[in-house]
């Protein structure tokens, strides 16, 4: 039998590889602001541990830099600024696996601690928000960590991070981040729970969409994230 809360869960985290990899965010322009990121040089996200004790964290450079925002919908001076995402996460049991036209989904629940994202303007003022994780899952070989993001906290003249502000703020749910993690060779979530694994991640900060207009553009991405992966692990063996 199949737990329709965890179906919802993965047809959620599918949205999220649309929205990691910039195709199906491009719609929500007129709802506001949204901000595309990637890891910034050095930096990345670990897994570390075994089973039930297994934990995930982002990671900063020696400059501290976590993320780098390098395109934006709406206002685009945040293009270029710095930013982390803070806290433990760790996930496990029940991980769930659904069937869908682009192969199974394997997805499960995350819950963390101490979760924030900060992004610092050019003027040294922080923009901050607490994050919250909903979920984990993967698709071949893409994995996609989706957060809710709330409590927006800024002061400074950026107008990017102003309409972002104005954004989480404005929406009941906060707004939605969907973080990419391009591991090659591709693992899945059971293999996340085992041993140490690092790679770098992108994502999308854009306000939460709606499923109904976006579930088929996230099909279609996560197998193309998948199919992308291969081929370059491919080329590169050739």
């Amino acid at each position: 039998m199949k737990d329709s809360g965890s179906t919802f869960l993965g047809w959620r985290l599918l949205l999220g590889f649309a929205l990691a990899i910039g195709i199906a965010w491009a719609g929500e322009a007129r709802a506001g602001q949204a901000l595309v990121f990637t890891s910034a040089t050095n930096a990345g996200v670990s897994f570390t541990g075994n089973g039930s004790s297994a934990t995930f964290a982002f990671s900063n450079n020696g400059s501290t830099q976590g993320f780098q925002v390098t395109q934006t919908v709406g206002y685009n001076d945040a293009v270029g600024l710095f930013g982390t995402i803070g806290g433990t996460f760790k996930f496990g049991s029940p991980i769930t696996s659904t069937g869908t036209p682009s192969g199974t989904v394997e997805s499960a629940k995350v819950t963390g601690t101490n979760g924030d994202l900060t992004i610092t303007d050019g003027s040294n003022q922080q923009f901050s928000t607490t994050l919250t994780a909903v979920g984990i899952a993967s698709l071949g070989t893409a994995i996609a960590f989706d957060v809710k993001l709330t409590d927006a906290v800024y002061s400074g003249t950026n107008a990017s991070l102003i309409a972002l502000r104005t954004i989480i703020d404005d929406h009941n749910q906060g707004a939605q981040a969907a973080i990419a993690l391009p591991f090659v060779p591709g693992l899945t979530l059971n293999d996340l729970l085992s041993g140490t694994h690092q790679t770098g991640y992108s994502g999308t900060l854009s306000p939460v969409p709606e499923p109904s207009s976006l579930a088929l553009a996230g099909l279609s991405t996560a197998a193309m994230v998948g199919y992308t992966m291969r081929r370059r692990r491919t080329g590169r063996g050739s």
